[in-house]
């Protein structure tokens, strides 16, 4: 469950197969805290390269074209780090959450390189093909790339944040759900707070029904509306720096969205055009 794939195709020489990551599964406890399950991580890194490799050579173009026999193209991508940042209790405009997207990014793109250097010791090497792993140039059989785009059918699919956003809403037609399901749907993971803290009250579901966002007048925690902040209650720039975070560890594109509510004003779009633009 916590690999999704689907083929695309991609640029010149032929078609990439890509998958994506859900990371709202990769948690697990210590001592009492909830902490990335890393070696969760890797073996599912392992699982996704032998899956994206075996899938290259069932698709028609890789057949039409010959591309088989020649750089064998995969990608691997991410979704539900929102909802991972909620699990581990970091809101999402936060240090620790920057740092976090920083770590996963260069973990899993060195996990992702030596699985794919190791499947090359059991399969065909394609030839030219290079990986660098811990500062040796390894021959695989596949290039792979690590990359974030939104994957909002796949992150709907697996129940969880699209790509590296954000949540969107809380509940309602605002959750990323099945559009039959959704409609009286509150997240889990909310509820599952508010339980715990005894903060569940009438008033409270029924706003958050409405709007879909726990709102500047529920009478709730600082610190719960900042863990269960959504898309449009971010400052102008919370996203960019999580881009950027991963970005510097990324071997393809990095691209988020922007969740803004219709009546956001001209003066507005462009000052959070202006903050993406010059993020450092």
């Amino acid at each position: 469950e916590s690999v999704r794939s689907r083929q695309v195709m991609d640029n010149p020489p032929g078609p990439m197969v890509r998958g994506v990551l859900n990371l709202s599964r990769m948690v697990e406890e210590s001592d009492g805290l909830k902490i990335v399950a890393w070696n969760k991580l890797v073996e599912t890194v392992v699982d996704a390269v032998r899956l994206l490799d075996a899938m290259v050579g069932m698709t028609e173009d890789a057949r039409q074209d010959g591309y088989i026999g020649t750089v064998r193209r995969i990608g691997l991508g991410m979704i539900g780090f929102g909802e991972l940042c909620i699990r581990l209790g970091y809101p999402y405009a936060s240090p620790e959450a920057e740092a976090l997207a920083d770590q996963l990014a260069q973990f899993t793109r060195s996990a992702l390189r030596e699985a794919t250097a190791a499947l090359s010791e059991y399969r065909p090497v394609v030839t030219g093909a290079y990986v660098d792993v811990r500062g040796m140039a390894e021959p695989v059989r596949n290039l792979s790339r690590l990359y974030v785009l939104p994957e909002p059918e796949l992150a709907m699919m697996a129940e969880t944040s699209p790509g590296i956003e954000p949540l969107s809403g809380l509940a309602g037609r605002y959750l990323q759900r099945d559009l039959l399901l959704r409609g009286l749907q509150i997240s889990e993971l909310l509820m599952d707070h508010l339980r715990r803290d005894n903060l569940v009250t009438e008033r409270l579901m029924y706003e958050l029904l409405d709007t879909g966002q726990l709102g500047p007048d529920a009478d709730l925690p600082e610190s719960v509306l900042e863990l269960f902040a959504t898309a449009g209650d971010l400052e102008a720039g919370a996203t960019e720096r999580i881009a950027y975070a991963f970005q510097s560890n990324c071997d393809d594109v990095v691209a988020v969205r922007h969740h803004l509510p219709a009546t956001t004003k001209e003066s507005e779009l462009r000052r959070r055009i202006s903050v993406a633009l010059y993020q450092k």
